[in-house]
């Protein structure tokens, strides 16, 4: 059966990209449904003492997502629905309002439930399910078994939303990576600075993608802009019908303009793997304002 996993950056649109999917024809797209339990620790990790859970195999993982998300068909079928992150009974792209919370950033509005699947589907229907560092971390994997895509978003734009919202990103640490990647928990913890740590982070996913993904499978955020969500045919044949009203979000008035600026300049002088599919151009006119 067609299972399709989707990953990218947090904030890079991967969400938005599974609320289009639903309006497909028989397509159904889940927010992070894998429970914790699930993912795989590093033998040397703080949490695998923690829990006295030794590291499983990449296969011993990759079977246990085939096993998830046949039992997801299962409950569709039966009627129970999908595990899912979701917001009033369904998955959402706005998951982040625009007025920030209590702390100053903007606070999550989704939750985990089971959410009910109405629409007509053929035995075969194309299943995907989107995780945003767990995937990337063990993308090298992922890959070899299930068709796997990653949806990348401007990088200045990307690294803008980080400084907004309330997620572990924004403090510059993203704890499923770290679980999973001791190279990684270990660069982070040696790294004082929090946009420098942003920084690590950022590389650390588009260089998973450029060495582990085919260009084709990775969707840029401005395409499915543009495009009305048809970009996403790559991923389900029924995408190709989508026309829906989008407006790029590269741009916010919820982005300081001072701290865009900064994030640029130091963008402009990395010489980072997000360069692989975007132009300095690009984060040049976001700079300028432009979306």
């Amino acid at each position: 059966m067609p299972d399709v996993l989707l990953t990218g950056p947090p904030r890079s649109g991967t969400t938005l990209a599974c609320e289009l999917l639903n309006e497909a024809d028989d397509t159904v797209a889940l927010d992070e449904p894998l429970p914790n339990e699930l993912w795989p620790v590093h033998d040397r990790s703080r949490l695998a003492r923690a829990l006295r859970r030794p590291a499983i195999s990449d296969d011993a993982f990759c079977d246990a997502i085939a096993k998830f998300l046949d039992d997801t068909r299962s409950s569709i079928a039966a009627g129970r629905g999908a595990l899912t992150l979701n917001y009033g009974g369904r998955v959402t792209g706005s998951k982040f309002p625009d007025a920030a919370g209590d702390s100053g950033l903007r606070e999550e509005v989704t939750r985990r439930s089971f959410m009910p699947v109405d629409k007509p589907l053929s035995p075969d229907f194309i299943l995907a399910c989107k995780h945003n560092a767990g995937f990337t971390a063990m993308v090298g994997a992922l890959a070899k078994r299930f068709p796997t895509y990653a949806i990348v978003r401007n990088p200045l734009s990307t690294l803008s939303s980080w400084q907004t919202v309330s997620v572990p990103v924004s403090d510059g640490h993203i704890p499923r990576g770290e679980q999973i990647d001791l190279d990684l928990q270990k660069q982070l913890e040696a790294t004082a600075d929090t946009v420098d740590r942003q920084f690590v982070i950022l590389r650390w996913f588009f260089d998973a993608f450029r060495t582990h993904l085919p260009d084709d499978a990775v969707i840029r955020y401005e395409d499915i802009i543009s495009s009305g969500g048809r970009a996403l045919t790559v991923i389900a044949k029924g995408a190709s019908a989508l026309a829906a009203p989008l407006e790029s979000r590269n741009i916010s008035g919820v982005y300081d303009a001072d701290k865009m600026r900064s994030l640029g300049r130091r963008l402009l002088d990395d010489d980072g793997p997000w360069w692989h599919y975007y132009t300095r151009e690009s984060v040049e006119h976001i700079m300028n304002g432009g979306a």
